[in-house]
């Protein structure tokens, strides 16, 4: 199951290629799953939404997407 909403995305079990398809929206991009990786993981990635605000501190101070993705879960 993917729970994901502006900034969060949280998964029991997820392909390195549909993640890179759920990533899509986030990085507003072209994202390719080129890990190799089989099988399936679970994800919880906390990133500052792409028009994160002054009104919204919390998310200010989250990493960007790219950020986020290799600090959390070791991906570029």
């Amino acid at each position: 199951m993917i729970r994901s909403r502006l900034g969060q995305l949280h998964s029991g079990a997820i392909s390195m290629g549909v993640l890179a398809k759920v990533l899509y929206q986030a990085a507003e991009r072209i994202v390719m799953d080129k890990t190799g990786l089989p099988g399936w993981y679970e994800v919880e990635l906390d990133y500052r939404p792409p028009f994160a605000s002054a009104d919204s501190p919390d998310a200010l101070a989250l990493p960007s997407i790219f950020t986020a993705l290799e600090e959390q879960l070791g991906l570029r």
